[in-house]
């Protein structure tokens, strides 16, 4: 759960990743264990920058992929990011392990439909176009974005903050092959603008 090329590696386990010394059930676990790479959990296909088929929202002056937000708010609505013990911890749960669906995803979700789904093997047929290509399903599952290193793009940070300078990041795809990918600001998901500035988001959610 530690990248090497982190600033903050250094500061050891403990520090880096907050764990939970004392008083608390969850004593010995991390409390950050997001803090060098990210994993959404679900198929994002619509957050590539520069991308006329990429609906965007500004944020905060940031361009962020609106399937990204929208997914993000149904799940905040369930109590998903909450620090302390959520209402009701089965329906939180359920909703962290589902496809996020909902009125305010209509339009936004894969392929432009009505359902973000969450990752899950054979999930890349939804990415499938040619369905008479046999190579199709290997090469959508080498599209699929599974991890990557963190970025994040913070107005507290002044820019975008980065595990290897001078900025970029490895991502896991599903197939398993990782890839380093340069930063840029249009360029493909997840090492690009709408990535960085919703990792923010989510932050404050």
């Amino acid at each position: 759960m530690r990248c090497p090329s982190a600033p903050d590696y250094g500061d050891g386990a403990v520090k880096h990743l907050s764990i939970i010394s004392e008083g608390c059930p969850f004593a010995g676990y991390p409390d950050n264990p997001s803090d060098s790479y990210i994993y959404f959990g679900w198929l994002i296909d619509l957050a590539d920058g520069g991308n006329p088929g990429d609906p965007t929202m500004d944020l905060d002056g940031n361009m962020v992929s609106t399937q990204l937000v929208l997914a993000f708010n149904v799940l905040d609505g369930q109590h998903c990011f909450d620090r302390s013990i959520p209402p009701d911890p089965a329906a939180t749960v359920q909703a962290l392990d589902s496809d996020i669906t909902g009125a305010s995803i209509e339009g936004y979700g894969n392929a432009f439909g009505d359902v973000v789904y969450r990752l899950r093997e054979g999930i890349e047929r939804f990415l499938i176009t040619d369905i008479n290509n046999p190579a199709g399903s290997a090469y959508a599952q080498s599209e699929v974005v599974v991890m990557f290193d963190v970025i994040n793009l913070s107005a507290d940070i002044g820019g975008a903050a980065f595990n290897h300078v001078p900025g970029g990041g490895n991502v896991l795809y599903m197939d398993g092959h990782v890839e380093f990918r340069k930063y840029e600001r249009e360029g493909e998901f997840p090492i690009n603008e709408r990535a960085a500035a919703m990792v923010a988001y989510a932050v404050t959610l």
